[in-house]
């Protein structure tokens, strides 16, 4: 991520703009408790809800291919030429991902970042992340509605500030 927000970056300013014109948010998944054991049971909780076939056609559309075709212990198969998102097929492709790892509910590095712990581990988390990355913010996906985003309005991060 920190690569891509250089490249960014640069690129702004080498087409004349300030590095600072263009701003960069990341996805953020945020699950987020009292304690870190009150928070992974929510993620337990929440995978419990999940199902493998819907997520896997919501995948499907951003790969460009029926991926529920193919074996679920397979590969994920290579990219395809579609008008779908390659760089979504990149991030499917970079690692040994198997097809039932895009349909599950589970840190999966590559499609945004997931953070599961107390309000304080979260905020300590966020702030590495804009630290680390220069990222200007994040946009929280919605996990359970109403509960993930009252809990994550409930704990705030204190001094928590990008």
């Amino acid at each position: 991520m920190a690569a891509a927000v250089r490249t960014i970056r640069f690129k702004a300013v080498e087409f004349g703009r300030s590095r600072n014109d263009v701003k960069v948010y990341i996805e953020a998944t945020v699950i987020v408790a009292q304690t870190e054991k009150e928070a992974r049971e929510l993620l337990d909780e929440y995978a419990a809800y999940s199902d493998l076939e819907g997520n896997l056609a919501l995948r499907s559309g951003y790969a460009g291919m029926d991926l529920p075709k193919f074996d679920l212990d397979a590969p994920v198969p290579g990219s395809s030429k579609s008008n779908a998102s390659q760089s979504a097929m990149q991030q499917y492709t970079a690692k040994p991902w198997r097809v039932r790892d895009l349909g599950t509910f589970a840190t999966m590095e590559g499609r945004e970042v997931f953070l599961v712990g107390s309000t304080m581990q979260v905020c300590d988390a966020i702030e590495a992340w804009a630290r680390e990355t220069d990222i200007d913010g994040i946009n929280l996906i919605r996990t359970v509605e109403p509960e993930g985003l009252e809990l994550s309005a409930g704990s705030s991060c204190p001094g928590c500030e990008m």
